[in-house]
């Protein structure tokens, strides 16, 4: 109940902020994917949510939370993780999970038909609590696409996963992601997403389809909602749940 207060107070804050000219909100958020722009520079933002999911019979719940900073025109910097989680096996236990340093570099503006195209580079800390994911150092690439035209955009997502290097056996994936949004009508958006993490090693196919609402309090204030089917070794069913805030220009 707390966080839920303190996430409508931090809403109402930022929605009630004077328009910043020439910025907004670049959510990544609810969807598994990323986009090829990087914050404008010099800008903070927060992406903060909550998780609850059903896996191998067993209900979760996470604060997953991302804070990113456009260093330069091109270059973006972010760190975040799936924050405090909970796991319903058992008599329940709290715990933390991993972390993730990520930059991400654009080298093509989309420039009529021709997207815009960028390069992320990923490396995941192994912070989490040993009773909730177990703690790993993982290592993500990703090549980005990115159009936009009119109402509509799509973001497409490949690279590869390399999951528990530090750990005894080490997995390999390849992701496989294909988004389409468009704004319905006003502040209210849609996300439809076909999200595959292809197993390049002895684990499951990860297959998710997501569909997502979002609405735009604010041009740095966007409030998000998803409700994830998963097939093969995903979660049965994931609901999404946040916002993503332009806090503040540092330079």
């Amino acid at each position: 109940m707390r966080t839920c207060i303190a996430m409508f107070l931090i809403i109402a804050f930022f929605t009630a902020l004077p328009k910043a000219q020439g910025v907004a909100a670049n959510p990544t958020r609810p969807t598994f994917s990323d986009n090829a722009h990087p914050m404008a520079r010099g800008h903070l933002e927060l992406e903060l949510g909550g998780m609850f999911y059903r896996a191998g019979g067993v209900d979760w719940a996470a604060t997953p939370w991302l804070l990113k900073l456009g260093v330069a025109d091109p270059f973006e910097f972010k760190i975040g993780g799936t924050g405090f989680a909970y796991c319903g096996a058992d008599d329940g236990y709290f715990g933390y999970g991993n972390m993730v340093l990520f930059g991400k570099f654009r080298f093509l503006n989309q420039k009529g038909m021709r997207p815009a195209m960028a390069a992320m580079l990923g490396v995941g800390l192994p912070t989490a609590s040993k009773q909730i994911f177990g703690p790993s150092t993982d290592l993500y690439l990703l090549y980005l696409l990115s159009g936009k035209f009119g109402p509509m955009g799509w973001d497409i997502n490949v690279g590869l996963n390399i999951l528990g290097i530090d750990q005894d056996k080490t997995f390999f994936d390849i992701p496989a992601i294909l988004t389409l949004s468009a704004t319905i009508y006003g502040p209210l958006g849609v996300s439809l997403e076909f999200a595959d993490y292809i197993p390049l090693s002895d684990q499951r196919n990860k297959l998710h389809l997501l569909g997502a609402l979002t609405w735009t309090l604010h041009p740095r204030a966007i409030i998000d909602a998803a409700f994830v089917k998963g097939f093969g070794g995903a979660a049965n069913w994931e609901v999404h749940l946040g916002f993503t805030a332009t806090l503040a220009k540092l330079w």
